[in-house]
């Protein structure tokens, strides 16, 4: 028979330890692992981040400043984790709902994954517009091609034309 056995959520539990202490009797382990292992995930995230700091809303606020005057129940909730879980269980816990370094590890490898994909998306826009630029060097070198071919014909009929008004003028002089 546990002593847990009234209790139904975790918040219950929790505050239930912060009133009388963690028991650490065999029975009571394992009430305590059913509660946790019972709960919704927001309900233990609600009890792992509360460290009495409230917003100006009145929310939770994990790493502000603000304070109402009110014990969290953020150091108990651990307390009792570290306790019926693996050790290895709940460091991943904390470092995923609680670290700050790891929320901002994760935040940043956000960011770099936004930012990646947003890279790959102009990478594309450059080959595109690359693209576009070799097709406009290629019809500007035909176009010069053709341009120098029309200079060459237009040199050579002005030649013609020459030698022809000197046969002209030769002619006309007999």
């Amino acid at each position: 028979m546990s002593i847990y056995d009234k209790i139904t959520t975790a918040k219950d539990l929790v505050l239930e330890v912060k009133a009388h202490g963690l028991s650490t009797n065999l029975e009571d382990m394992c009430r305590a692992q059913d509660i946790f292992g019972n709960s919704t995930v927001e309900e233990l995230e609600a009890l792992a981040t509360d460290n009495g700091r409230r917003d100006t809303d009145g929310n939770p606020d994990q790493f502000g400043s603000w304070s109402s005057g009110k014990e969290g129940t953020q150091k108990i909730f651990y307390q009792i984790i570290f306790t019926i879980w693996s050790w290895e269980e709940a460091t991943k816990y904390y470092n995923e709902h609680s670290n700050p370094f790891y929320i901002e590890g994760r935040e940043a490898v956000k960011t770099c994954d936004a930012q990646k994909a947003e890279i790959a998306r102009k990478d594309d826009s450059i080959s595109v517009l690359n693209g576009a630029v070799t097709e406009y060097k290629e019809a500007l070198n035909e176009q010069f091609e053709l341009n120098e071919n029309l200079k060459a014909e237009l040199e050579a009929k002005d030649a013609e034309i020459i030698k022809l008004k000197a046969r002209l003028y030769d002619l006309m002089s007999k």
